[in-house]
């Protein structure tokens, strides 16, 4: 019996060894590769996340949603110093998303550093769309890079839609693993959304709701970081879950703190909202990757350059005086896209002389976006002593996602500074730069005055609008009035750094019609 449980035994350990290495085998032969168990959680935890929110069938009966938000926004590079604390800009906004018609509408009511308040609408379909400035009537249309950007925008604002948007892009789901953020664990799964930007979302591991999501961004102030939204205080709205208040970070820095006042599903819509006003001007397209430089001459050698349609609603200028031996640059707006065809354009009037100066107005982001392109080139930077280490700062940053001229082609920073006033001059022109801070808008703040042509280049301190009305009277234009008064300033005609010529006497008769209507009322 011993021999016969023995040789048993052995048969059973000999049989147990075959068939382990047969299944080891086929193991090997169909295994499934990191790629797969990857994909196939990201999909599991997609999955649930569509069903914490209320499931995909009803999302499909969502056929529009309208909202109504209030947000602040902390702006770094709209401060009234630059080393002081952000400027914080309150806006109100109400939306249509029509997801029948592929239509969606948005108005913003808003109030820009020491200015008015704006109201600007923004109207998209699949292909077309337009942004309107309501105070001016002017209404411009928008390229399709806008388009398509607006409309991902606004799909990514709402976890229900963003989770569609993952779910037609399947096969780029992959799993990152689990952390522990914001107090509490988190599945993270990323995928590539159809414009190639790569979203990484975050999971709830006791609820399954989305919480966040992420994707790597290069912005002018900070460079390299993650751009961040986190989604909280989820209310069930017609069986469907929506966060009701949304915070936007870069770099970890509170961008966007929005809380939706109301969310509907399914309301009979206004179909005025997606039509512009008939009476309102209609202004060149905007938005697309490329805008024209126009260039205007307002004086021997001096020239005034337009960005049309940089910036939607808003305009962007600069100009430049062509001295004898060099030339002279006034404001360095939006980008160095802009500054790079602004400097082709350039070289083209004034062909062999440097661009041996350039003068922001302020440190405002979108009047200096474009100093790196100048940097780049060799110029000097003239500024005034409060805005010094601003510009130090934004030379020094890294690009490596969009790396522009300067990234490409690095240049030391050379620059000057002026406390009250400097002077240009040859034996044809002279531009005198004087530092009117501090004002509600910047505590200091340039202009350059031509006092031959009795013409000043001024940011921000003038109401034109490249199209329609003036705007709103505001205590920045009734500061630069009275400014140019106290100083004995001949000025006739202004160049505005938002993209028109204006007259001086447009704004006297603007703030002279306010005063009119101000004394009526009492």
């Amino acid at each position: 019996m011993k021999r016969i449980f023995t040789i048993t035994t052995r048969r059973a350990v000999l049989l147990g060894l075959v068939l382990f290495s047969i299944s080891s085998l086929a193991a090997a032969q169909n295994p499934k590769s990191l790629t797969e168990s990857s994909y196939q959680r990201a999909a599991r935890i997609l999955n649930d996340g569509v069903k914490a929110l209320g499931g995909l069938d009803r999302f499909r009966e969502i056929e529009n949603m309208s909202f109504k938000a209030t947000a602040s926004i902390p702006e770094p590079g709209q401060s009234v110093s630059a080393g002081g604390p952000a400027y914080v800009r309150l806006q109100e906004t109400f939306g249509v998303i029509d997801l029948k018609r592929r239509k969606n509408y948005r108005l913003n009511k808003t109030n820009f550093t020491g200015g008015a308040e704006f109201s600007i609408s923004l109207v998209t379909t699949d292909r077309s769309g337009f942004t309107a400035d309501l105070g001016a009537h002017a209404v411009y249309p928008l390229a399709a890079a806008a388009v398509a950007n607006t409309n991902r925008v606004l799909q990514r604002a709402f976890p229900h839609l963003l989770l569609q948007t993952a779910l037609n892009r399947t096969a780029s789901l992959r799993s990152l693993g689990d952390v522990r953020n914001r107090g509490e664990l988190q599945h993270v799964i990323t995928f590539a959304d159809t414009d190639g930007t790569q979203i990484t979302l975050y999971f709830s591991a006791k609820t399954g709701l989305l919480t966040g999501n992420e994707i790597l961004g290069d912005r002018f102030l900070e460079g390299f970081g993650a751009a961040e939204t986190i989604f909280t205080d989820y209310r069930l709205i017609d069986e469907v879950k929506i966060p009701f208040h949304v915070i936007t970070r870069f770099a970890g820095e509170v961008i966007s703190d929005l809380k939706y006042n109301e969310v509907h599903f399914n309301a009979k819509l206004d179909e005025a909202l997606f039509e512009p006003s008939p009476n309102s001007e209609i202004g060149p397209e905007v938005g697309g990757p490329a805008q024209p430089i126009t260039l205007t001459k307002l004086g021997n050698d001096v020239y005034y350059v337009n960005a049309v349609g940089t910036g939607g609603i808003f305009f962007y200028s600069s100009m430049f005086v062509a001295f004898k031996d060099y030339v002279l640059v006034v404001e360095a707006p939006v980008n160095d896209a802009v500054s790079q065809a602004v400097i082709a354009r350039i070289k083209e009037v004034a062909p062999g002389k440097p661009i041996k100066y350039l003068v922001p107005t302020h440190h405002h982001v979108d009047h200096l976006g474009g100093v790196r392109g100048y940097i780049a080139e060799g110029s000097t930077i003239v500024t005034t002593p409060g805005d010094q280490r601003f510009i130090e700062n934004i030379a020094s940053v890294a690009h490596p996602l969009n790396p522009d001229r300067l990234s490409q082609h690095p240049q030391p920073l050379k620059l000057e500074t002026f406390t009250s006033k400097k002077v240009f001059s040859d034996s044809e022109h002279v531009v005198e730069l004087y530092n009117l801070g501090p004002c509600p808008h910047a505590d200091e703040i340039v202009i350059a005055y031509l006092p031959k042509e009795k013409l000043a280049f001024a940011s921000d301190l003038f109401p034109v609008t490249f199209k329609g009305k003036l705007s709103p009277i505001s205590p920045v234009f009734v500061f630069f009035e009275q400014k140019v008064r106290e100083m004995g300033l001949q000025i006739e005609t202004v160049a505005s750094g938002h993209g028109r010529v204006g007259r001086m006497e447009e704004l006297r008769e603007l703030l002279a019609g306010s005063e009119k209507k101000s004394n009526k009322s009492q």
